[in-house]
């Protein structure tokens, strides 16, 4: 890469990464790119601007940050990647960017008496609930 990489998912066997970079390994990656264990491939023709948070919904991958464009579409700091094109989530989101805070599962810890307890990941910033999966 050759900027930060701000965010990352998993799809299956695949690695998304998703930042400040333009070129990922050999490919050109406009912010966001695939590895698939091997090699990067860049996704359609990426983004305009830096990617802050990566999600993962089923097969489909969610980036949100700086960006107005996502491939030719225009995305307001959010889009919808479905393994080959781009779409916009609505009429995107307000704010100068999009950032994400990873939920981590749910757990039952020993003496805990069967209750599930969120387990929330550190985050530079406070006041964010901790999400709540069901298993």
């Amino acid at each position: 890469m050759n900027g930060s990489v701000r965010a990352l998912a998993i799809i299956g066997s695949d690695l998304y990464a998703g930042g400040e970079f333009t070129v990922a390994g050999a490919a050109a990656a406009q912010r966001v790119a695939r590895w698939d264990g091997a090699t990067w491939y860049p996704l359609g023709g990426g983004v305009d601007a830096n990617v802050n948070a990566l999600a993962v919904v089923g097969t489909d991958l969610y980036a949100g940050g700086a960006f107005a464009k996502a491939g030719a579409v225009t995305a307001s700091r959010v889009a919808k990647w479905d393994g080959s094109t781009w779409s916009a989530l609505g009429s995107g989101a307000d704010g100068k960017s999009t950032h994400s805070r990873p939920a981590a599962p749910t757990s039952t810890q020993a003496g805990n008496s069967g209750r599930r307890r969120p387990v929330c990941a550190s985050h530079r910033e406070v006041g964010w609930p901790c999400l709540e999966r069901a298993r």
